[in-house]
């Protein structure tokens, strides 16, 4: 079992390739909805459950090519004796123990090493091309998997966008200025873990952008 601040993850019972996230019982949506700002309950309850609000960022995944390679794959809805859960891909690194790491956890290990430099150069570029937005980038939310052609980085929690009104979902050029921003912000997480500068954003550009 794993938590977040509004989930917890367990392992199906039935299939160890694959995690549940149930909502925690005072973090539903109608609880969420009554604790918002006026303007924002103007939304319906839907806007405030985390398992909906991903399930609907992974249909717009879906349609991107090689998506799987930094989101796990999702197979959508189920009913628990905890209540709904999401059910997703469990992401394990690869390796010997075949454990789960995060990237938090092998940057305070190892550092800036060359191939983790090259993983977040492409998971930059992969979100940027293809107008991806997350609700936020946090090295505790992206995990390794290990692979023979190095490692591959997998965004497995704070999926969709948190605009109020979600514009950059239909402007692509104002999504990738927010992701932009959003990876920025990022880098600057990096640091403030390793204590160096060993990443920069590589080159982000688009023709017609």
């Amino acid at each position: 079992m794993d938590q977040g601040a509004n989930r917890v993850c367990y392992v199906h019972p039935n299939d160890s390739a694959k995690l549940l996230k149930i909502i925690k019982p005072w973090k539903r949506a109608c609880h969420k909805k009554g604790q918002a700002p006026w303007f924002k309950r103007l939304r319906p309850a839907s806007c405030f459950d985390d398992n909906l609000i991903e399930l609907k960022a992974f249909k717009s995944l879906q349609k991107k090519k090689h998506y799987e390679r930094h989101f796990p794959r999702c197979y959508g809805l189920v009913q628990t004796d905890m209540g709904e859960a999401l059910c997703v891909e469990y992401i394990r690194s690869g390796s010997v123990d075949n454990e789960c790491q995060s990237l938090e956890a092998y940057l305070q290990a190892h550092g800036f090493t060359e191939e983790i430099v090259k993983a977040l150069d492409e998971l930059a570029c992969f979100l940027y091309n293809n107008a991806i937005i997350t609700r936020d980038l946090r090295c505790f939310n992206i995990m390794l998997r290990i692979t023979e052609q190095g490692i591959n980085l997998i965004i497995v929690d704070g999926l969709g966008n948190s605009e109020f009104l979600p514009v950059s979902d239909f402007f692509p050029v104002l999504g990738r200025i927010k992701i932009k921003r959003k990876l920025k912000r990022f880098q600057k997480r990096l640091q403030k873990i390793t204590g160096s500068s060993g990443w920069k954003l590589p080159e982000l550009s688009r023709s017609g952008d």
